[in-house]
């Protein structure tokens, strides 16, 4: 019981979707087939009841909390923004291909997510294995507790459609699917192979089988038993191995930052520096250098209304400024946001480099009106303060200060 209703607090803690699971799969358990019919359990209810009550009460400072991000995007609204299509930085919509929306992405269930590593696949086959008992004789000995894993099924893509039905009020419907249905197909093909090599080894071990062979030390080395011996191992080495033929396994997505002297050089700037740059190592600054940083392309999460309005005007007016010929504008822009450094890698100041981030090209009109420009020879104001204002410069990264930039006629 304390253990249960531990990790459903620690749930919500580290990962609240997976409280609305859990609390699905308690009500779920508290039915039961008994002579016929559909009843309720009554050595569960207490389980239950006091499951949803630690449930209710970890929500409940999510439901009660403030929002200073401001409102929850609408469909509408998402429909009305590039960063939800393709390309965008938090593609939703698949119009033109309704398996992905269903099966991938944010989305969808997360089918590829589900299915990893590939012997997850090996899960589906507790749904057929029951059905040959003399074939596979340990399914006899499963439990009826295996309905917890449909329980977990049913409660899983039940919030999946509630999801999609309040889309964006309770996120992303995929974080009710990728992670507690791979724990199921991870049990499921667990039973599954147990079940196999189980089966492999009893049939070895037939009177029948053994026949092949002279009894005693010679009957280890029978056929059955070699062909069981060799069954298990390549199960166990298919499921041992498997990483070997992954890349890049196990997928940590840890990020390791390139530029370190830069973040030591930014560690050594006063705590409220703040720092304007459309380089992507801006996403990294944060983190290696414990500064602020005006805009960054990890940090354009667009769901809520008032955080991503704000965030999505900053990067136009960075935009604007960073490739505008007019060095006043340069100066409004740092006067705006009180920017103390920028930083530029000089090879952004080409068109190309604006039509190869697919980032950048979210924001329209200002990315449009910078490739024409350059395109049209008109070189951005900052090139001519780059010798004068430099305080810094490392992997082709130039740190312009913002109050030289402000002292330039």
């Amino acid at each position: 019981l304390w253990f249960c209703l531990g990790a459903i607090a620690l749930q919500g803690l580290f990962y609240p979707q997976l409280v609305f699971i859990s609390s699905g799969t308690l009500v779920l358990r508290l039915f039961e087939w008994r002579n016929g019919k559909l009843g309720l359990s009554q050595e569960r209810r207490w389980l239950c009841l006091a499951g949803l009550i630690v449930a209710f009460l970890v929500m409940l400072p999510y439901a009660l909390k403030t929002n200073e991000f401001g409102p929850v995007i609408s469909v509408a609204e998402a429909r009305q923004l590039p960063e939800f299509f393709p390309g965008g930085r938090s593609r939703f919509f698949y119009d033109d291909d309704p398996a992905k929306f269903w099966l991938k992405g944010r989305s969808g269930l997360r089918l590829t997510s589900i299915l990893t590593p590939a012997t997850n696949a090996a899960g589906f086959l507790l749904l057929l294995l029951p059905l040959f008992p003399k074939k596979f004789p340990l399914v006899k000995q499963i439990s009826k507790e295996i309905t917890l894993l449909l329980q977990m099924v049913i409660a899983s893509l039940g919030m999946f459609v509630a999801a999609h039905v309040l889309l964006f009020k309770l996120h992303l419907p995929s974080r009710y699917t990728q992670h507690s249905l791979r724990v199921v197909m991870v049990l499921s093909a667990g039973i599954v192979f147990i079940i196999l090599i189980d089966s492999v080894f009893k049939w070895a071990s037939q009177p029948s089988q053994n026949s092949f062979s002279s009894s005693g030390f010679y009957s280890i080395f029978s056929i059955p038993n070699v062909l069981a011996i060799a069954t298990t191992t390549i199960i166990a080495a298919a499921l041992l191995l498997y990483p070997s033929f992954v890349d890049d396994f196990p997928i940590t997505a840890y990020k390791v930052g390139d530029t370190p002297s830069l973040y030591n050089f930014f560690q050594q700037q006063p705590k409220d520096s703040v720092i304007a740059s459309l380089s992507p190592e801006m996403n990294n600054i944060p983190t290696f250098a414990q500064r602020s940083v005006l805009v960054a392309s990890e940090y354009a999460i667009p769901y809520h209304v008032g955080y991503y309005q704000k965030f999505r005007q900053r990067t136009l007016d960075l935009i604007d400024a960073q490739y505008s010929a007019n060095l006043s504008v340069v100066k409004e822009f740092i006067k705006t946001y009180d920017i103390d450094f920028l930083v530029l890698n000089p090879i952004e100041l080409k068109a190309d480099a604006i039509k190869d981030r697919k980032w950048l090209k979210q924001y329209q009109p200002a990315a449009n009106n910078a490739i024409q420009q350059l395109e049209q020879g008109i070189k951005p104001a900052l090139e001519e303060v780059i010798a004068s204002c430099s305080v810094f410069e490392t992997k082709g990264l130039v740190v312009l200060e913002g109050k030289c930039i402000l002292d330039r006629e």
